[in-house]
């Protein structure tokens, strides 16, 4: 089993590392790219494999891009994170950063958010 576990995470890994990123959009400080061609629906809900490209180091501690997949419930107005990795790097390229992650518990998504140009262009599909 565990095994398989191990399988299934390598097969997710490298599916959205050879992906093709599209730019949805952009803040101040942060653009945001989707690989709409991993995006999978199920009911009101959709998963897609995101990455969010700092302009600067936003955070302070040397993280340049996040890629992680989002689940988002179009009903509900809600998303959760299924996976989170950091990078040092633009757009999930360079080296690999260990940062907490706490995630799968399901958030309101904010008005005028990069979450919530991902949330209308998902639920739109």
């Amino acid at each position: 089993m565990k095994r398989l576990m191990l399988a299934v995470a390598a097969l997710t890994f490298s599916a959205s590392a050879t992906a093709q990123w599209v730019k949805l959009g952009e803040t101040h400080d942060t653009a945001l790219f989707h690989a709409l061609d991993t995006l999978r629906k199920e009911g009101n809900l959709r998963r897609v494999w995101e990455i969010q490209d700092f302009k600067s180091d936003v955070f302070g501690d040397g993280v340049r891009s996040l890629r992680y997949q989002s689940e988002y419930d179009c009903m509900g107005g809600r998303l959760r994170v299924l996976y989170l990795q950091a990078f040092k790097s633009q757009m999930a390229t360079g080296e690999a950063l260990n940062v907490p992650f706490n995630g799968h518990d399901w958030v309101p998504v904010p008005a005028n958010s990069i979450a919530s140009i991902s949330l209308e262009v998902v639920c739109s599909m």
